[in-house]
């Protein structure tokens, strides 16, 4: 017979409210809301780098405690242990990590995992010998 992993107890709820659809309470969520909050999301451009790439990353670069998860949908989720150090490194950006951007931000709430969230991505570029003349926001908005 195979074993089963044995979790909490779950009271089934739907039975109080009579209905195929249980409401969500504000008081659902207390318990873990302040766990998000000290959270960033981010990926990587192309492949995601693995645990322990990010991990070595996150302790050569950022130089803080920080966890990592790598969601099933490819978003990395960064948990800090304080709002200081998770504010220093959204503040240092933009990163990059094997020559790839790593696109970070605050997680907001109630974020959804399955869908694509950054429709815009910052870019550094570099015009070397560029005149003085061109610094202009015209000639920087050519096509």
């Amino acid at each position: 017979m195979p074993t089963t992993a044995s979790g909490p107890d779950l009271t089934p709820v739907c039975s109080f409210y009579n209905s195929d659809v249980c409401p969500l309470l504000p008081e659902d969520f207390s318990e873990l809301r302040d766990i998000w909050k000290l959270c960033l999301i981010g990926y990587s451009i192309g492949k995601t780098p693995g645990y322990a790439i990010l991990g070595k990353y996150m302790a050569n670069v950022w130089k803080c405690n920080a966890t990592l998860h790598i969601h099933d949908s490819g978003w990395l989720v960064f948990r800090f242990s304080s709002i200081i150090d998770m504010g220093r490194v959204l503040r240092k950006g933009p990163y990059s990590i094997q020559g790839k951007s790593l696109v970070i931000k605050q997680m907001p709430p109630y974020f959804d995992f399955g869908k694509p969230d950054m429709s815009y991505v910052s870019v550094w570029v570099r015009l070397p010998n560029l005149p003085l003349e061109c610094l202009s926001l015209a000639c920087l908005s050519k096509n």
